[in-house]
C-alpha cells in the first residue's frame, strides 16, 4: 500500500472492504509521502530524485512481501513514468542505485503498478455479491482523475465492457457492478483543477475550474446523486470547491465521494466510522437515504462512539485479516448459544472469516431465549459474561451472522465444504463454502408435561427453573394472581436421573435452584423455601452455595421423592417419600418450582443427520474420544457445548474456544 495524505474515509473504506473480501494488507506507515507535490513543484525536483523515491516505496513494499496499491493518482502517472525511465534511461538507473545505496536498498521493480482502483474493477463481482443495499435508483457521474490515465495512457486499465473500452473501466465498473445508474456529461476528460501548477500557489483558479468546469454542468446536465472519482486530489478540490460558491448564491452542488466510499457504503459500511462522510462538505444526506441507509441513526451513534472515546475507549480501528488465511472459505458456527458465540469470538479474533448460522431470532442460545439472571455459583449477571460475546460477534467485520436460517444441506471436502442455508420465515435458500464447521446447537429444558406427576403445564404456580430465571431478571417473583408466594418449593431432578424420562443428570440443576433459592430469599425475605431433592450434586466450587442457602438463607432441604402436585384450590398440595424418614410427607406451597433438566434439541437432531454425526443412547452428539468433546470423529466437523453433554454457561464458552482452536489448527495446515 502506498501510504499517502488522503482524504478521510477514502483509504478506510478500501481497507474495510478488503477485510470484508479477507483480502491482506499492510498500512505501511514507513512509505514516504507521495511523490506528487514534487512532481508539481519540478523546479524543486528532478527526474533523479522522483525515481528515487519511487524505488524506495517499491523497496520498503518488496521487503514486507506485499504488492504495492498505489492510492495517489498522481503518484501512480508518475511512477510509471519513473519506471519508464528507469528501463530506459542507463544514466538515471546508476545514478538512482547510488542514491539508493546510501539506505542499504537497491532497484526493486514492481512487473505492474497498480491503481488502487484498478484493484476495485478487477474485484467488483465480489463487491458486488456483498451489497447491502440498493443503489439501482442512484444516478452516478464518474471523474477519471487524469493522472491515472493520462500519463503513460497506454498503461491504464480498459474494458470492452465497460463503456465499451472507450473510456477508463476503474470506478464507472464498479458503480455497474452494484447497479447504479451511469450518466454522462459533456466535459467528462477535463481536469477537476487539481491537477494545474497553480494549486500550490493558485489556488483559487483551480477551484473556480473546479466548480464552473465540473460541478455545474455534471448537475445541471445530468442530476446525477453523487460524483465518484479515484484520487485524493480529485476528492478534495471537487468537494471543497463547492464551499464559495455556495456561499455567493450558486445552487449547483453534488456530494462527491470516492469509489471506495461508495462501494463500502453499499456493502454496508459506517457511514461516518467506516466513510468518515463527516468531513465531507457538501450533502451526502440524500444520497443516503436513496440508498436506504438511516444516516441520522448512524449519526447518533457515531457521536455515541466518539463520547466513549473521550472516556478511554480505544478508537476503532480497522485491522487487517492474517496472510494465512489468504484465499480460505470462511468457517461455518452452527449455533449462537454460549458455545457457538465463543467460538465466532475467537475465530474472528484470530482474523478468520465466520459464518454464523442461528435457527432463532435472537443471539445467545437458551440464556437468552429464558432472559437468564445470573450464573451460579458467583451471581455474576449473564449480560457481562454473554454481552461481551454477543457485542463482538454483531460489530466484528469478520462474522456474518444469519438469524432465522438452519442449515439444510452439506457435502463436499474439507477445506471446501458446501452448505445450504435456509431462511425459515421466506424458505429462501443459499448455497456458500466453508472451510470447516463447528456444531453448537446448545440444549432444550426438558418438558416437564412429559411427566404427569407434577402437574405442569396443567395445574397453576407448577414452573421450571427456566421460568424462575426470567422473573429474577425483572426482580418480581409472583403467583398467577400476582401476589408474592410465601411458601415455595424447589423440586429437583425434573426430566433428570429418571428412567421414565432421562436418565442421565444434567449436572448444574442442583446448583442452579440453590442459587435461585438464595436470590428468591433476596428478593422475598420471609418466604419459606424447601429443596426437595434425590442427592445434591454441587461439585467443585459450586459447593459454597449449599452450606450458605441453609447458613446464611436458612432454606430448608428434604431428601425425598415427589410423587404428586395437586392443586386444592388455593394451594399446592405436594405428596411424596421423604427417603431419610422412610415414609410419606405431604406439605402445602404457594408456588413449586421444577428443576428441569436438559437434553438434546430439534437443533441437534437436525445437526446429526445434516452433518453425518454421531449420537448416543441419549440423543447428545456423540465425540470420537468421549472425553475430548470437540472431535466429531469426521475430518473438518468439529463439536462444542451442550450439544455433547449437559454443562454449564462456562464450560460451554470454554468448548466453543477449543473447538474454535481445531478450526484455527486446521486452516493452518490447509494453508501450508
Amino acid at each position: 500500500m502506498d501510504s499517502v495524505v488522503t482524504y478521510p474515509g477514502y483509504v478506510s473504506s478500501l481497507y474495510w472492504i478488503m477485510s470484508e473480501l479477507n483480502v491482506p494488507y499492510i498500512d505501511d506507515t514507513n512509505q514516504t509521502s507521495c511523490t506528487a507535490w514534487n512532481y508539481y513543484g519540478s523546479g524543486t525536483s528532478n527526474s533523479v530524485a522522483l525515481t528515487a523515491v519511487f524505488l524506495r516505496n517499491m523497496h520498503v513494499a518488496w521487503e514486507k512481501r506485499a504488492y504495492p496499491l498505489i492510492h495517489c493518482g498522481t503518484s501512480y502517472g508518475d511512477y510509471k513514468e519513473c519506471r519508464f525511465l528507469l528501463i530506459t534511461n542507463s544514466e538515471i538507473r546508476e545514478r538512482v542505485r547510488a542514491i539508493l545505496k546510501k539506505i542499504d536498498r537497491d532497484i526493486v521493480v514492481p512487473e505492474e503498478l497498480v491503481h488502487y482502483s484498478e484493484w476495485l474493477h478487477v474485484m467488483r463481482f465480489e463487491i458486488a455479491q456483498r451489497k447491502k443495499f440498493d443503489v439501482s435508483q442512484v444516478k452516478v457521474a464518474v471523474h477519471a482523475a487524469c493522472h491515472t490515465y493520462k500519463l503513460m495512457a497506454e498503461d491504464f486499465t480498459y474494458d470492452e465492457s465497460v463503456l465499451g473500452g472507450v473510456k477508463p473501466a476503474p470506478t464507472s465498473s464498479i458503480a455497474l457492478a452494484l447497479g447504479a445508474k451511469l450518466v454522462e456529461y459533456s466535459n467528462w476528460y477535463d481536469c477537476c483543477g487539481f491537477g494545474f501548477r497553480h494549486i500550490l500557489t493558485e489556488r483559487e483558479i483551480s477551484r473556480s475550474f473546479a466548480y464552473f468546469r465540473k460541478i455545474r454542468p455534471i448537475v445541471n446536465e445530468t442530476r446525477a446523486d453523487v460524483l465518484l472519482t479515484h484520487d485524493t486530489g480529485c476528492v478534495t478540490t471537487l468537494d471543497k470547491s463547492q464551499v464559495v460558491p455556495l456561499a455567493h448564491g450558486y445552487k449547483e452542488s453534488i456530494p462527491v465521494l470516492s469509489d471506495s466510499q461508495f462501494a463500502a457504503l453499499a456493502m454496508g459500511a459506517h457511514p461516518f466510522l467506516v466513510c468518515q462522510l463527516h468531513w465531507h462538505v457538501t450533502d451526502w444526506s440524500a444520497l443516503l437515504s436513496k440508498m436506504g441507509i438511516d444516516w441520522q441513526k448512524a449519526k447518533e451513534e457515531y457521536k455515541a462512539y466518539l463520547e466513549r472515546v473521550k472516556k478511554g475507549e480505544k478508537p476503532y480501528l480497522i485491522k487487517p485479516p492474517p496472510f494465512w488465511v489468504i484465499g480460505l472459505n470462511p468457517v461455518l458456527v452452527v449455533g449462537a448459544g454460549p458455545a457457538g458465540l465463543s467460538a465466532a469470538c475467537d475465530l474472528s479474533q484470530a482474523g478468520v472469516r465466520v459464518l454464523l448460522v442461528e435457527r432463532r431470532e435472537e443471539l445467545g442460545g437458551a440464556p437468552a431465549r429464558w432472559k437468564y439472571h445470573t450464573l451460579a455459583p458467583d451471581f455474576v449477571p449473564v449480560s457481562r459474561v454473554l454481552g461481551p460475546l454477543i457485542e463482538q460477534v454483531t460489530k466484528s467485520e469478520l462474522v456474518e451472522v444469519k438469524k432465522g436460517c438452519v442449515v439444510e444441506s452439506f457435502r463436499g471436502s474439507v477445506g471446501d465444504f458446501e452448505v445450504r442455508i435456509t431462511e425459515l420465515k421466506t424458505r429462501r435458500s443459499e448455497t456458500r463454502r466453508v472451510s470447516c464447521v463447528v456444531v453448537a446447537t446448545g440444549f432444550e429444558h426438558f418438558d416437564a408435561r412429559v411427566d404427569p406427576r407434577y402437574g405442569y403445564g396443567r395445574v397453576p404456580d407448577v414452573i421450571g427453573i427456566n421460568e424462575l430465571e426470567a422473573m429474577l431478571s425483572q426482580g418480581r417473583v409472583v403467583k398467577r394472581d400476582g401476589s408474592a408466594p410465601k411458601r415455595i418449593a424447589f423440586v429437583f431432578c425434573v426430566g433428570s436421573r429418571d428412567r421414565s424420562t432421562n436418565p442421565w443428570c444434567c449436572t448444574v440443576c442442583c446448583g442452579v435452584s440453590i442459587k435461585q433459592a438464595i436470590e428468591l430469599k433476596r428478593i422475598l425475605p420471609d418466604s419459606q423455601i424447601y429443596m426437595i431433592y434425590m442427592d445434591v450434586r454441587t461439585t467443585g466450587l459450586w459447593e459454597k452455595l449449599y452450606w450458605d442457602s441453609m447458613e446464611k438463607f436458612g432454606i430448608n432441604y428434604i431428601r425425598g421423592r415427589v410423587g404428586e402436585v395437586y392443586h386444592t384450590g388455593q394451594k399446592l398440595l405436594v405428596k411424596g417419600e421423604d427417603t431419610l424418614v422412610r415414609g410419606p410427607f405431604e406439605a402445602l406451597f404457594d408456588m413449586v418450582v421444577l428443576a428441569v433438566g436438559m437434553e438434546p434439541g430439534e437443533g441437534t437432531r437436525q445437526a446429526a443427520s445434516i452433518f453425518g454425526l454421531n449420537t448416543n443412547e441419549y440423543g447428545f452428539l456423540l465425540p470420537r474420544t468421549p472425553n475430548i468433546h470437540y472431535d466429531s470423529g469426521r475430518e473438518g466437523v468439529y463439536l462444542a457445548g451442550s450439544c455433547v453433554a449437559p454443562m454449564s454457561v462456562e464450560e460451554a464458552i470454554s468448548d466453543g474456544s477449543a473447538a474454535a482452536m481445531q478450526c484455527v489448527k486446521l486452516m493452518k495446515v490447509m494453508r501450508a
